[in-house]
């Protein structure tokens, strides 16, 4: 097999250095994708905002945008998969150099998994986050904004929610005087 032909260090440092590209082009990938979707949600987050604070008419384009983030973050959540996929080859790549090239206590990517746990304080949620873990967080939250939007826009085409009675202001016109108990309510 290939894998069994490293016979001398240069062969090993050429396997390292191409690993190494690897990894870095494929987790630079990964932060590059995650800010562009920050920056396409945060868009749509404030034209979300806009369709459901504007008038009824305007939420039908919340809906639409509700349904587009719900999209949006279940395709990057799918390309953060391959992209963490691709991470983890390369990792494993590296580890098996590091056990070849270099000294127990230098291999970084061998002992990073124990370092992590021994130096990870509190359990549960509140222990060290993953990367992975933090993206898919972010996903999940972002598509329930998109699902949520979804609803109150739809409530607010079909008339079930309207922002004028949420203010609950009071008119009071010349042709129709506030009753004693409208004008308690306004009170309070």
């Amino acid at each position: 097999m290939a894998e069994d032909r490293i016979y001398d260090v240069e062969d090993w440092e050429r396997a390292r250095d191409h690993s190494w590209r690897y990894f870095s082009l494929h987790a630079g990938q990964r932060m590059t994708t995650f800010n562009f979707f920050v920056v396409l949600s945060g868009i749509i987050t404030a034209g979300i905002g806009a369709a459901i604070q504007g008038p009824p008419r305007l939420a039908v384009f919340g809906i639409l945008l509700g349904i587009i983030m719900v999209l949006l973050s279940f395709v990057f959540w799918k390309l953060d998969q391959r992209s963490s996929f691709l991470i983890k080859h390369s990792e494993a790549a590296v580890i098996r150099i590091e056990r070849e090239l270099l000294p127990s206590d230098a291999r970084l990517f061998s002992l990073e998994p124990t370092q992590s746990r021994a130096a990870g304080t509190g359990s549960g949620i509140l222990a060290p986050w993953t990367f992975g873990r933090s993206l898919r967080t972010t996903f999940l939250g972002m598509a329930l904004v998109g699902a949520a939007a979804m609803a109150i826009c739809s409530m607010r085409v079909c008339g079930a929610l309207t922002w004028e009675e949420a203010n609950a202001t009071i008119t009071v016109t010349a042709d129709r005087p506030a009753s004693g108990q409208q004008l308690q309510e306004a009170s309070e």
